[in-house]
């Protein structure tokens, strides 16, 4: 894992770097702005999840899912059953939904408390009815050959 250097600029955010010099400015009070007028916006009641992918995009999982707890996001979103596992660990008993499809032998190896898998093939589906304390959401084909 790249040790990643991180500069404080106030309350507007951080500067996250590597060694490289590659770098990314992390906004808090943009992110906050941008989830409060959503919530201003839609319906109540309605949930917000944070997607997070691609390992927070390069953050970390831990840092990103912290962002969102700080301005009380619904839940969360992820792309890998590692992502997922991480995600739960820090989420604050917040659900996380591993939203690619999971492979039917991975299921039994990432139920957790908190954490809905998704679903994505007749094969998956028997596997999850068998799984103990296993939430998941089921994605079915939409018609074109394709889940979602």
């Amino acid at each position: 894992m790249l040790d990643m250097g991180v500069e404080t600029l106030g309350t507007r955010g951080e500067r996250i770097g590597d060694r490289r010099g590659n770098a990314v400015h992390v906004d808090h009070a943009a992110f906050s702005a941008n989830l409060l007028l959503a919530r201003d916006t839609l319906p109540g009641g309605t949930k917000l999840f944070h997607v997070i992918k691609g390992d927070g995009y390069g953050l970390t999982i831990d840092r990103t899912v912290k962002l969102g707890l700080a301005d009380d996001v619904d839940g969360f979103c992820v792309g890998t059953p590692e992502e997922a596992i991480a995600a739960v660990e820090v989420a604050n008993g917040k659900p996380v939904i591993l939203f690619t499809g999971s492979l039917p032998a991975e299921l039994g190896k990432v139920a957790r408390p908190g954490l809905i898998v998704t679903v994505n093939s007749i094969e998956a589906l028997q596997v999850a009815t068998q799984v103990a304390d296993l939430d998941f959401l089921l994605e079915l084909d939409c018609g074109f050959g394709r889940f979602g």
